[in-house]
C-alpha cells in the first residue's frame, strides 16, 4: 500500500507550457527574450520553445531573439510593441536600471522633438540593438557612476541635460524641465544634486520650488 504521505505523481509540464504560463500572467503586450526566463532551463531549450511559439503565432518575433505577446489591432493586425514594454524587459534581464539616453532622454522633457523611429537607452553592461518593424532601439553601456545609486529619474534628467550641454542650456530648458517632472521627482533630484556635474547643480536647485508654485508667482 502507498503511504498516506505519498502524493500522486503529476506529469511534468513541457518547457513551452511553463514559459507560456509566465507570458500569460504578464499579459498581452509584454515583450520577451530568453534571458527574461532566468536560468531554470537551458538557453537552447528556451530559444527553441520561443521559436515554436512564434511559428504558431502565439508570440510574434519582433527582432532577433525578442518576442511580443501580441495585442490584436483592428487595422494593423497587431498593436506595435511599446517602448515601455521593451524597457520592462530590459530591466528584468539586466537586473538593474536602464535609462533613456541622449536625444531620447532630451525628448522626454521636450528639449528636442521626439524621434518615433530611433531610441537610445543606456545601462551598465554590454550594448545591444533591437530593430523591429516599427522602430529601432540601441542600448549602450554607461559608466556606473551615471546610474548606480541614482534614482532612474535623476539619472535620466542628467543625461538629458548632458545632451543639451552647458553652452546651449537656457531658461526655456529649465522651465520645460520644471513643468515636465513631478514635485516628488524634483525633490528626489535635488536630494541627489551632489551626484550631478557641477554646472547642473544650480539649475537643479531651482527645481525645489514646485512647478505649481512657480507658475503662480509669474
Amino acid at each position: 500500500m502507498n503511504s498516506i504521505d505519498e502524493k500522486p505523481i503529476r506529469p511534468v509540464e513541457s518547457i513551452e507550457a511553463q514559459l507560456m504560463a509566465r507570458v500569460r500572467r504578464a499579459g498581452r503586450g509584454s515583450v520577451w527574450c530568453a534571458e527574461r526566463f532566468g536560468g531554470e532551463f537551458s538557453r537552447n531549450a528556451v530559444d527553441q520553445a520561443l521559436l515554436r511559439m512564434a511559428q504558431r503565432q502565439t508570440l510574434v518575433r519582433i527582432a532577433q531573439g525578442v518576442y511580443l505577446y501580441p495585442i490584436p489591432h483592428p487595422l494593423l493586425g497587431i498593436a506595435p510593441a511599446t517602448m515601455a514594454d521593451v524597457h520592462e524587459m530590459l530591466v528584468a534581464i539586466r537586473g538593474g536600471p536602464v535609462i533613456a539616453y541622449g536625444a531620447t532622454a532630451a525628448a522626454q522633457y521636450g528639449f528636442v522633438p521626439a524621434d518615433g523611429e530611433r531610441y537610445e537607452y543606456a545601462g551598465v553592461g554590454v550594448s545591444r540593438t533591437i530593430v523591429t518593424r516599427w522602430w529601432s532601439m540601441h542600448i549602450r553601456p554607461i559608466a556606473p557612476r551615471f546610474i548606480v545609486g541614482l534614482h532612474p529619474q535623476t539619472a535620466m534628467v542628467i543625461q538629458a541635460m548632458r545632451y543639451i550641454g552647458q553652452k546651449q542650456w537656457n531658461n526655456t530648458h529649465t522651465q520645460l524641465l520644471q513643468h515636465r517632472i513631478t514635485d516628488a521627482s524634483a525633490a528626489t533630484l535635488c536630494d541627489q544634486v551632489a551626484l550631478s556635474p557641477a554646472w547642473m547643480r544650480t539649475i537643479i536647485a531651482t527645481l525645489r520650488v514646485p512647478a505649481s508654485t512657480a507658475a503662480g508667482t509669474t
